[in-house]
Order: structure tokens, then sequence, then C-alpha cells
């Protein structure tokens, strides 16, 4: 279930996206400010954000920017929300970050399938680079993982799961996160799953696999690359 945070200054629209996106099994917060949205991400990171373009006080594309000038939140896929009068306003203004745009009114099959559709592009997992980080590298096209020049060998699973902790390290995944973005809908996964791939991945990783996949109590997991 992916996490979408909607901030939408207008009551009426702010409700019909709750029910749309509630509807097509999203887990969905909706707030009426950027200041709003702001706090609710240090409590608790969405996977996108839709982002109403005229929010009054910081607007939204100011609050773009900031999400884009922030290290946790600058890959964080966002959806501006505008009306057909602002449109070319907006357009204009996706040079600020937005990855994309739609005009309220709007079709709640086309939001939820933009949704769908941005999700799916910028999955960390179907990136196709090397990623390096405390001396762990991880080749996704040869699909080898070594530690401290050591290849380290390990099962499908981990192998997805050290992809996407190290594609944001230091960035904190939920479990939910991680159950949505390596299995998907498949309804058989529980957190116990999560728990038990995160040990066999410490195990595969080495001595230093404590250290580099790091707990965080209460939320879930994340890459602690000290270096960076």
């Amino acid at each position: 279930m992916a996490r979408v945070l909607a901030v939408e200054y207008d009551a009426p629209i702010r409700q019909l996206l709750k029910v749309t996106l509630a509807s097509a099994s999203f887990d969905v917060k909706a707030v009426a400010s950027a200041e709003e949205a702001l706090n609710a991400i240090n409590v608790d990171m969405p996977q996108l954000m839709l982002i109403d373009w005229l929010l009054p006080g910081i607007s939204g594309s100011q609050l773009t920017r900031l999400l884009r000038d922030d290290e946790r939140t600058a890959a964080l896929p966002l959806i501006m929300l505008t009306t057909p009068d602002d449109e070319p306003k907006c357009v204009a203004d996706l040079g600020g970050g937005a990855d994309d745009y739609i005009t309220t009114p709007f079709m709640p099959s086309e939001l939820v399938s933009r949704i769908r559709k941005l999700l799916r592009n910028r999955a960390p997992q179907h990136e196709g680079g090397i990623l390096r980080a405390s001396g762990v590298v991880l080749d996704p096209a040869n699909v080898t993982v070594s530690v401290d020049g050591t290849e380290c060998r390990m099962n499908p699973p981990e192998f997805k799961l050290l992809r996407l902790l190290l594609s944001q390290p230091r960035r904190v995944f939920t479990r939910n996160q991680i159950i949505n973005l390596i299995w998907g809908d498949d309804r058989f996964i529980d957190e116990r799953t999560v728990d038990v791939s995160v040990r066999r991945l410490r195990v595969a990783i080495g001595c230093r696999g404590a250290e580099l996949v790091e707990s965080v109590r209460g939320v879930g997991y994340r890459f602690s690359d000290k270096s960076a």
C-alpha cells in the first residue's frame, strides 16, 4: 500500500482526494498547508506527494523547491494540482522540480493512473546504476554485491532489500514501505518477512551487517552511511 501525502487548501477537493486515493488502496494523508505537510514528512515519509499549486503562505511552487533542496526528499515523486486557469503558469513552473501535474476537477481514474505510473517509473529497485556507500558496492546489471572489496552472496529478496536501502542512504524506510517497494501487492507478505530478510541481509554482509543495516526503533530500517 503506497503512502501518499496530499497537500490541498480547498476542503472539498481535499476530501475528494482522500476518498479517491483510499478507494484505490493508497494509504493517504491529507493536509491543508505546506507547513502541515513539512511536519507530516518529519513524522512519516510518504512515497509520493500531491501539491496544490495555489497554497496560501508557502506556495505549492515554493514547497516543491524546499523538497527538492532537502536530501531526504530530493527524489520524492511530486505531482502538482492546478486549475485550468492557472495551468499555463503551473506548466512553466515545472522546472522547479515537480514530476507531473493534473488539473482540477479531475477524473479519479486519471489521477490514480498518473500516481501509479509515476511510482512505477521512480521506484528505486528499477534504477540501473551501480550503488556505492560505506564500502558496499551493488551492481544491479551483474547482480553482484561486494563489501570492502569482498564479494557477498545473497538471495534475491535480500539483494532487492539492500538495493532499496542503498538507493537512499540514511533514509528510514518503514516496514510497509519496504513491503510495497519489494514485494508489491503480495498479500502473503507481512512485517515479519521484512525482519527475517533484514537478518539474512546482515548475515550475508558479514561482520559489518548490523552496523550498515540499522534498525530504527518503532519505525523501520535504513542503510547507515557514516561517510555521507
